[in-house]
């Protein structure tokens, strides 16, 4: 008898196969017949698993903000407030290669997303949860004392959330001013007026703190 095939497995294996020509050479680098061969068939057995290639897009740009994501809470994990809110800016923000390669997965599906309206609803999973993780950190940051009362953390979250889309944005396309580092950094400059005494000091110290290397 033919060997039963797990479908959902072979899928990642081919999702995998796209994130790896993508890291070696580029997003233009990552052809149907690129990933058809190192995954080792043909390009019409892997339109068995994916009905196009913006599906096989979509589930890898929706796999990357999984994985994105789980490094974000293991490394979250016992943190809260604006201590919490720096780790998750060090996995949105483009800082190192890892960061830098899912980066362009994600805005190469984001471009999709503005002509075909059946992929939207990947996109909004995946940005209402990262966006709901960054309210959550500064709505703690004002229940902790470390951002003022008065802070308005509905504006701060969007100002916050998009600072980290145009970081990713301009590491893609290699913008001359592109510094994700330096995005980074106005975030806090963007706290910064909202600040208590003691979260002024403990802020700036945090955005001083290089990233552990991976």
């Amino acid at each position: 008898m033919p060997r039963a095939v797990d479908r959902q497995q072979r899928r990642d294996e081919f999702v995998g196969a796209f994130l790896s020509i993508v890291a070696d050479g580029g997003l233009e680098a990552a052809t149907s017949r690129a990933v058809a061969a190192r995954g080792g068939v043909s390009v019409g057995a892997l339109w068995h698993y994916f009905g196009t290639f913006d599906e096989l897009l979509a589930e890898a740009s929706r796999q990357v903000s999984h994985r994105a994501g789980r490094r974000r809470d293991a490394r979250m994990a016992g943190k809260r407030g604006l201590s919490a809110l720096q780790v998750l800016l060090e996995e949105f923000f483009p800082l190192d290669r890892t960061t830098q390669d899912e980066a362009r997965v994600l805005i190469a599906f984001w471009g999709r997303v503005a002509h075909h309206e059946h992929l939207r609803d990947v996109y909004e999973a995946d940005s209402d949860e990262w966006f709901g993780c960054v309210r959550r950190c500064l709505r703690e940051a004002v229940e902790d004392g470390e951002l003022a009362g008065s802070a308005p953390v509905e504006e701060l979250t969007a100002v916050v959330w998009h600072l980290g889309v145009a970081g990713q944005t301009d590491s893609v396309v290699f913008h001359p001013h592109a510094d994700p580092a330096q995005r980074l950094r106005v975030v806090w400059t963007v706290l910064a007026p909202h600040r208590s005494c003691a979260g002024a000091l403990t802020g700036a110290d945090r955005a001083r703190t290089p990233r552990p290397t991976r």
